[in-house]
């Protein structure tokens, strides 16, 4: 039960955070950092596929309500959801840690989650931007801001990951 209410409470701070923070800061028409992401990168590596797609959807759905976007944040939220356990499979070929597993840096190790994390985040960033502008004459400008965005991202989500969810030793 603690884990659940642990979650629940991740899911609403990064939702207001994301709303009343990084929606309303201006980092110019390239970086557009999305933190909630973090919500699905830091749910148990045990957690079965059908309850991470159902939770992006939950995840993306609530942004695009108080956002009034038509669903792209939960598109982009359901794939990245969906790949996520292939890319775990890609940067992990042997399962080295307990199934429990929370991603973070401890357990993966800095460059290993940083490449994790940094996937997920292009992929993100990537089909939201691709379908808020739906235009292939774009690609170039898509390409550009996905990758400036889900770098920026990568290192506020691995700040984040330093001072709040180190281990104690």
């Amino acid at each position: 039960m603690k884990t659940y209410i642990k979650h629940i409470l991740r899911f609403l701070v990064l939702v207001f955070i994301q709303l009343a923070i990084f929606d309303h800061l201006n980092f110019g028409f390239y970086i557009h950092p999305l933190i909630y992401i973090l919500f699905l990168l830091k749910l148990p590596l045990n957690t079965p596929r059908w309850l991470l797609l159902v939770l992006a959807f939950v995840l993306g759905t609530t942004l695009d309500i108080f956002q009034s976007s038509p669903g792209i944040n939960a598109a982009a939220s359901v794939l990245v959801a969906f790949i996520r356990p292939f890319s775990i499979d890609l940067i992990f070929p042997r399962r080295e840690f307990d199934e429990n597993t929370e991603p973070s840096i401890d357990d993966f190790g800095f460059q290993r989650f940083f490449v994790f994390t940094l996937i997920l985040t292009f992929v993100l960033h990537f089909i939201l931007f691709f379908l808020e502008v739906f235009c292939f004459d774009e690609l170039g400008k898509i390409l550009v801001r996905s990758l400036a965005s889900a770098f920026v991202t990568t290192l506020l989500i691995v700040l984040v990951e330093l001072l709040f969810f180190r281990k104690k030793s």
